[in-house]
């Protein structure tokens, strides 16, 4: 007599302000094999259906087998967060003593814990039509804005990515939307890993003191060191931070760079990108909507 088969179970963090996870058998058109963890699962939860992320796959439910419901969809074909994030997301929620769904669906953007595809889209690149080309903003005194986003992209031939966009012009979009309408304007989306028509910057000389930080800085390249670097304004502690980060990311990792005020963002990123034209640059602030705030994690996670 063959011993019946033990059914694996999903293990799943879903964003409610129990302390526990939750138990679910895999959608039934799933792979049991396709399925790892960090990826989402669309679940039914009481009378409604939330989005959820896998924690493990275990053999031992943590209910009776009959309160077993079966998870609905698969929704990534690959994790979105690494198990390194899932142990840090873990050691944060016992840390801290808050529930474990909460603190996953918190590491996440709106639009991935509504369930939506956790795609790369291309650079929004936004140009002048021909028709755009021939108009003079004076032709639209009676719409201030558009003349003035029309000025813009006339000064720019080659078009503006939406980040170049938001370091020019508040609320622009809509104003946009009415030039596409006209044809005036038309995006293209971009599918470029650097930044836009950025020219390579130069590096300048360095004086000892940045010299004597780098090189203590780099000293400790690949372990965790802390450091404070103390200068006035204009003393060259930004081409400090840009040689360090040089070094980084020609051993293929990242770095995050703080700013401390949502206004220092648009020169200091206009500096990152001259610098490093080959570089995708993301950027999250208060300021970007979820559709930006969602391709620049995405971005950031690759």
């Amino acid at each position: 007599m063959s011993q019946k088969s033990v059914p694996s179970i999903l293990r799943v963090a879903v964003a409610t302000p129990l302390r526990r996870s939750f138990d679910y058998l895999p959608p039934r058109d799933v792979d049991i094999t396709t399925l790892k963890p960090g990826m989402r699962l669309r679940l039914p939860f009481g009378r409604t259906e939330v989005i959820g992320v896998l924690l493990e796959i275990t053999q031992q439910a943590q209910v009776a087998a009959v309160r077993l419901k079966r998870a609905k969809q698969l929704l990534d074909a690959e994790p979105i967060l690494s198990p390194e994030l899932l142990w840090l997301l873990n050691w944060a929620s016992q840390y801290y003593q808050h529930p474990i769904g909460e603190v996953v669906q918190q590491a996440l953007p709106t639009l991935l814990r509504q369930g939506r595809p956790a795609c790369v889209k291309g650079i929004e690149l936004w140009q002048l039509t021909s028709s755009g080309q021939a108009l003079q903003p004076n032709d639209l005194s009676r719409a201030p804005r558009q003349a003035a986003l029309l000025s813009l992209l006339q000064q720019h031939p080659g078009g503006l990515t939406s980040a170049e966009l938001n370091q020019q012009q508040d609320r622009w979009r809509p104003v946009m939307a009415r030039l596409v309408e006209k044809n005036w304007v038309e995006m293209t989306e971009q599918h470029l890993a650097s930044n836009h028509a950025q020219p390579p910057g130069d590096k300048p000389e360095l004086n000892p003191d940045q010299l004597l930080a780098i090189q203590q800085i780099l000293n400790h390249l690949g372990q965790y060191h802390a450091f404070l670097l103390d200068g006035v304004t204009g003393s060259g502690k930004t081409e400090v931070y840009l040689r360090v980060i040089d070094s980084v990311l020609a051993t293929n990792q990242q770095a995050l760079i703080l700013v401390p005020e949502i206004g220092l963002t648009p020169q200091l990123l206009s500096r990152f990108q001259r610098r490093f034209p080959a570089v995708s640059i993301a950027v999250l602030h208060s300021g970007l909507n979820d559709q930006e705030r969602l391709q620049a994690w995405l971005s950031a996670s690759k």
